[in-house]
């Protein structure tokens, strides 16, 4: 045997292995034409749906392909994991907004979410706030709905979360919770300790807002985190938590 195709075979039983053991992450692909200095990873980076408009003063960096190179397990497939990706790699060109072109749900093929999505360096102020973007009209006038849920990590860490003063949610691997909002106004979703994770909300009635909640790993305990999400995506997610 040639040692080109011992050396195919090895590579080939590593990557089946890799499938295997559930450890294949989606791939990602970066076509930048203009690039700004990098972000730190905890910079935001903002998320703008297909039918979102872009802001004028708006430079467009490129693209960014999140997809499937095969063997994707569901656990590292997730949209919230394959948006992060996202993220990640718009902050490596300096970019603080991504607008989503095409989504590629899970299918027969594939247990991977696939995304692609265009690139954009912006003023923050010109950039719509999450709060527009997450929110839709719905068939209630009295009150609001807020759909808290966290899809499954493969972590034992939870937390609770409190909307204002009230506790509403114990936020542990693939749960959801759905609170209803009588009274109108700023909130603050956070947890026991008010300074990790705090999410605020422009709550008005008869709306629907979908936050993600996540628990990002932490020196000595599991940090919160919440991401305000646009009901294009975060009905989707939220109704496949069973």
């Amino acid at each position: 045997m040639g040692t080109k195709r011992r050396t195919l075979i090895a590579i080939t039983a590593v990557y089946m292995l890799l499938a295997a053991c559930g450890t294949v992450k989606p791939l990602a692909l970066l076509n930048i034409n203009i690039t700004y200095p990098a972000l730190n990873t905890w910079d935001e980076v903002k998320v703008l749906s297909p039918n979102d408009s872009v802001p004028e003063n708006a430079v467009s960096l490129g693209s960014v392909s999140i997809i499937d190179p095969g063997g994707v397990s569901p656990r590292l497939g997730t949209y919230s994991y394959v948006l992060d990706m996202a993220k990640a790699e718009a902050r490596l060109a300096g970019g603080n907004l991504i607008r989503i072109t095409r989504h590629l749900n899970p299918n027969i093929l594939s247990n991977s979410h696939q995304i692609l999505a265009e690139v954009y360096h912006a003023e923050m102020s010109s950039i719509p706030s999450e709060a527009a973007q997450g929110d839709s009209t719905a068939g209630h006038q009295d009150y609001a709905i807020v759909y808290l849920y966290r899809e499954a990590q493969g972590s034992l860490a939870f937390f609770d979360v409190f909307l204002g003063d009230w506790r509403v949610y114990r936020c542990i691997d693939n749960s959801k919770a759905e609170v209803k909002v009588y009274e109108p106004g700023d909130y603050e979703i956070t947890t026991k300790f008010k300074s990790y994770g705090k999410r605020k909300l422009n709550i008005e009635l008869g709306k629907e807002y979908y936050v993600r909640c996540k628990a990002s790993p932490g020196f000595l305990m599991a940090k919160p985190f919440f991401e305000q999400v646009s009901p294009q995506y975060g009905e989707q997610e939220y109704a496949n938590i069973p």
